[in-house]
């Protein structure tokens, strides 16, 4: 236990009377534990700590615990390096069921659409020039 000093204001003592109030240190460094799960090797059938990533293997045959999951990751990098690749501007949609006025709509929104990614661009050509 730890014994802090301190004045207390309250009481009517001297500058120079202290009072020593415990104080309980907790420890920062303590470990925690986290909660472990298991889950069934789908190729032995036997059970396995897993710490729920798709690409956990069995301890007793060293297969993927979770296949479906590590494909569904693996589908997931792959269209987004794939989005990563083209450049996907997304314009307004104009459909051949909509209205004359919805079309006529559309139309102006994608005007103005058009009109700020050239403004835009043209600010990266200037800071690029400019940039050397």
């Amino acid at each position: 236990m730890l014994f802090i000093p301190f004045l207390n204001k309250s009481e009517n003592l001297p500058e120079s009377a202290v009072r020593a109030v415990p104080l309980r240190i907790i420890s920062l460094h303590a470990p925690i534990k986290m909660a472990v799960s298991t889950r069934k090797c789908p190729a032995c059938g036997q059970w396995s700590n897993w710490s729920q990533n798709p690409d956990d293997k069995c301890e007793h045959c060293g297969s993927i615990l979770d296949p479906q999951g590590l494909r569904a990751r693996q589908l997931q990098e792959e269209e987004a390096l794939r989005q990563k690749k083209n450049l996907n501007i997304a314009l307004i949609e104009i459909y051949p069921y909509d209205s004359s006025l919805t079309r006529f709509g559309k139309r102006i929104v994608q005007g103005f659409q058009l009109t700020l990614m050239g403004i835009i661009s043209f600010i990266i050509w200037v800071v690029t020039v400019l940039a050397g």
